[in-house]
């Protein structure tokens, strides 16, 4: 987005971070979904949030981004 165009960072060979969350499912949105029509005038969603419309590809980048981390700490 505009306030954090950069959304994973790392420095040297052994420090990563991300701004973001690899590891959410379905079930997780549908809660952060809950929660903000919770909050009242706090809310953060513009508007209503499918929690399937990414599912295979929010699948697919945490499998990536795991699997890719995992090589890095676990060399075979």
């Amino acid at each position: 987005s505009d306030l954090c165009a950069n959304q994973a960072f790392r420095f040297g060979s052994n420090l990563f971070g991300v701004q973001f969350h690899p590891e959410v499912t379905t079930a997780i949105i549908a809660t952060w979904r809950r929660e903000d029509v919770d909050c009242g005038d706090l809310r953060e969603a513009a508007g209503p949030i499918d929690e399937y419309a990414h599912q295979q590809r929010l699948r697919e980048l945490a499998s990536q981004i795991f699997g890719r981390w995992c090589d890095l700490v676990m060399p075979t």
